[in-house]
Formats: structure tokens, sequence, C-alpha cells
């Protein structure tokens, strides 16, 4: 028998559906709205990726998931995001997607720099890190090239456990 696992059981499908402060969420809307460049800050389980799926669903952007765990070095950011920032793309805007960000080395990170600014009218790139200093963009050059740098930390304890206690079963 197949079950799935209880955050995918669970997992908001839309913005609406997630549990947040109502400031969050309108900032949340403004982002998929208008497809800035984003860091998303938070510890795990708090919506970073539920929330890039909303995003992606919502959008319909072409996009590239990089694990910053496994694909660390600065050959995977020449060899997968620099080709896929670059190249042509039907739909308006392209999405890269580098989840674990504060897990990418030094060298990787230098190499996003030149990559965001040279492909900023076709691809959008979206950082989630469990760190919240992103201690790896040691000169804060990835931050200062994000429109938004947003903190999901604070959801708010009682109203996950109502969504949890009350929702239908999918």
């Amino acid at each position: 028998m197949k079950q799935k696992l209880w955050v995918h059981k669970y997992e908001p499908k839309t913005l609406q559906e997630m549990v947040l402060s109502e400031e969050k969420r309108q900032t949340l809307q403004k982002v998929i709205d208008d497809l800035p460049n984003t860091l998303l800050l938070g510890k795990p389980g708090t919506g970073k990726g539920t929330f890039m799926n909303i995003l992606l669903r919502q959008t319909g952007c072409e996009y590239i998931k990089i694990n910053g765990s496994l694909s660390t070095g600065i050959d995977n950011i020449r060899e997968q995001v620099f080709s896929f920032a670059r190249a042509f793309s039907p739909n308006k805007m392209k999405i890269v997607y580098i989840n674990e960000a504060d897990r990418l080395s030094p060298n990787a990170m230098d190499a996003l720099k030149d990559i965001i600014e040279n492909v900023q009218s076709i691809t959008r790139f979206f950082f989630l890190s469990n760190d919240p200093t992103l201690r790896n963009d040691v000169d804060g050059a990835i931050k200062s090239r994000c429109g938004y740098q947003i903190d999901l930390n604070d959801p708010p304890g009682k109203e996950i456990f109502t969504h949890c206690a009350y929702s239908k079963k999918r």
C-alpha cells in the first residue's frame, strides 16, 4: 500500500492555504506577481519549499531546481545553471531554484553573481536557505541581488495545528 508522507499529505496547494501572517502572505503574493530574485530563509519545515511549489504551479515558469547540498561546486553552476539561465525559452520568464543555498561553495556563489546580472531579463533566482546569515555569501553580493529577503521562521503555531487537525484528507 502506497502512503504519502505526512508533510506531502497536508502540504498547502495555494498561498491562501499556507499558514502565515497576513503581512507575509501579502509579501509572498508580491513575489509571485513580480518574480524578483528572492532569498527565502527559515528552519526546515517553515514553508520555503511549499511556497516554491505554489509559485511554480501558479506562474507556470520553466525552471531548474538545484540542491545546494548535492551540487555544491562551481562546475555544477557552470554546467547546469549557466546553460539553463541563458537558453531561449518560449515562456516569458525562467526560474533557477536553489534549495539549501547555504551549502553551496564560496566559488559557486561567486560564479552566480555575474550570471544573475547577465540574465536578469529572462531568468530569476530563488535561494532557499536554512541558515539565516547565508554564511557562504561572504561579501553579501547574492543578498544584494535579491529584491526580497523573506524570513519564514515565525509560523503561527496554533494555526498550523488547526490546519493539520481539521484539513480534509487528500
